[in-house]
């Protein structure tokens, strides 16, 4: 099982996100979230865990890469996760 961040960067503003271009969107989304383009495209099975939050009280995550057929095991490696560190529930309005 591979560890990995989630994100680069915090996630740009939403505003104008719909307006822009196709290329300019793939661009901006792969500055902020690399780390998730190398395992889809390899069909490598991967999941996304909260942590916690950061300094800016975004929520914080990792992502967990794992071997193929492996889907079960990350499940469960999440779930451990979410016992020792409970995730916040938030509801927006």
């Amino acid at each position: 099982m591979l560890l990995t961040p989630a994100l680069a960067a915090t996630p740009p503003p939403a505003e104008g996100h719909a307006s822009g271009t196709w290329r300019r969107n793939m661009r901006v989304n792969l500055a902020y979230a690399p780390y998730a383009a190398p395992w889809n495209i390899a069909g490598l099975p991967a999941i996304v865990v909260p942590v916690g939050l950061g300094p800016d009280g975004l929520p914080a995550a990792v992502q967990l890469v794992g071997p193929p057929d492996s889907e079960l095991l990350l499940l469960a490696v999440a779930g451990q996760l979410e016992v020792a560190n409970p995730w916040p529930r938030h509801a927006f309005v």
